[in-house]
């Protein structure tokens, strides 16, 4: 049986980081390519208005591919969350079962 390992968590979270920021680079580069099929067909039209499309149509990629890659970077977040509550939750326990054994109560801060 598999056993859990916080470490596995971290590099999951580092693999979805570096393939958000590859899906954005994509899709400049797929919006650029998009702009450039369009300027392939048009017959007669200047050189700085075809680079104008494919500006355009990389910029629209990008924007399209950022949006995409939020929601793949939150989905690290939440990995990266998962992980620090079972970290805090393992000091609490840890906390717990040494003051069980030594029969000391932790008293909480007074206030002042």
């Amino acid at each position: 049986m598999a056993k859990y390992n916080a470490e596995i968590l971290q590099k999951a979270a580092d693999k979805i980081y570096s393939s958000a920021i590859a899906y954005a680079i994509l899709a400049v580069l797929v919006g650029g390519g998009v702009g450039y099929a369009i300027t392939a067909n048009m017959r007669r039209s200047e050189s700085s208005q075809q680079i104008i499309i494919i500006i355009i149509g990389a910029v629209v990629g990008g924007l399209i591919g950022w949006s995409l890659s939020f929601w793949i970077r939150l989905k690290a977040q939440q990995i990266l969350c998962q992980k620090e509550v079972e970290q805090h939750l393992s000091q609490i326990l840890y906390l717990t079962r040494k003051n069980t054994q030594t029969n000391t109560r932790v008293q909480p801060p007074q206030e002042q």
